[in-house]
């Protein structure tokens, strides 16, 4: 008996020992960070994301800042002399050299509203729908339906839309729109039969439907007197009077990208587009408390951030 346990014993550890010679090991590879040289808050955003690529790449990783004269070739000659062998492009300056990267080294793209149209892989910072849907049930819990007005660019993000609606229970009635005239009087034809207790309108980033100045200041005002929640999925909306929207994880956007570029080195394929998943929302307490929510002190701790700010006038 202590025999056959002895020798099951010897054939584990056996097995153990030939998984671990032959496992493929990880591969260490230099990595390369493109971001633009700016000031705060916006180098504090590229400053978190690469925190989260350091955290996550553990090898070799050289920082590449893009000054406005800087020349494609010479960066391409730096990169080549430090023996870089993947990339990591952060930013619009970055986003331009990305055709011309590709076809030296891996590459994938952030800090960026990234969409299918570029054709690229990378995380974009527009959020997913669903992360956005979660909110708005968690802060206007008797929202039933969502309005958007949207524009031929984004129709790949209304598609993936209409799938996160229905995990929440939720319609969501999209509108297109091809400029800014149709996008102002579909507004008008449709905010003042909206039901400001079970209808929400939804602002996703679209400079036709969501233009910042001509039409997002009558919106505001329209929806405050109309008391109709609107949220949107440009952060800094949440300043101008709008009730909530959801802050990108820079530095977990940062650890996904190094996943993403290393798959890209390793298997040669193209992970393509994700879009933010993010949990860090910012409320606008002040039009929370005009709409007459109440937020539980739990839910109040969930906040990333809070802004207590007048509306547009």
């Amino acid at each position: 008996m202590q025999s056959r346990l002895q020798h099951a014993l010897l054939s584990l550890l056996a097995t153990i020992l030939v998984s671990a010679v032959t496992a493929t090991p990880l591969v260490a590879a230099t990595l390369g960070v493109l971001y633009p040289t700016t000031s705060p808050p916006y180098q504090d955003v590229f400053e978190q994301i690469i925190q989260g690529i350091t955290a996550e790449h553990g090898d070799t990783l050289i920082r590449y800042p893009l000054a406005a004269e800087l020349n494609q070739q010479v960066l391409f000659n730096r990169l080549q002399q430090d023996q870089v062998e993947m990339v990591i492009s952060l930013g619009r300056s970055g986003l331009n050299m990305v055709p011309e990267l590709r076809q030296h080294f891996p590459v994938v793209a952030g800090a960026l509203p990234l969409t299918p149209a570029l054709n690229v892989s990378g995380v974009s910072l527009i959020e997913e729908p669903a992360s956005l849907f979660r909110q708005l049930q968690k802060l206007s819990p008797d929202t039933r339906r969502v309005i958007t007005l949207f524009s031929p660019y984004n129709r790949w993000l209304i598609r993936r839309a209409m799938e996160a609606a229905q995990q929440f229970n939720l319609e969501l009635l999209p509108i297109e729109v091809n400029n800014l005239t149709e996008a102002v009087t579909r507004y008008r034809q449709v905010l003042p039969r909206l039901n400001n207790q079970t209808d929400a309108i939804w602002l996703p980033v679209d400079r036709v439907s969501v233009n910042e100045q001509a039409l997002l200041p009558l919106l505001l005002q329209t929806c405050w007197k109309l008391k109709l929640p609107v949220f949107s999925s440009r952060p800094s909306h949440v300043k101008r009077g709008i009730l909530f929207s959801i802050y990108p994880n820079s530095k977990a956007s940062g650890k996904r990208m190094t996943e993403m570029v290393r798959t890209l080195h390793t298997h040669q394929q193209q992970p393509g587009i994700e879009l933010s998943n993010s949990n860090l929302v910012a409320v606008n307490l002040l039009t929370a408390e005009h709409l007459g929510y109440e937020f539980t002190p739990e839910l109040k701790q969930s906040f990333y951030a809070t802004v207590p700010v007048k509306r547009d006038q």
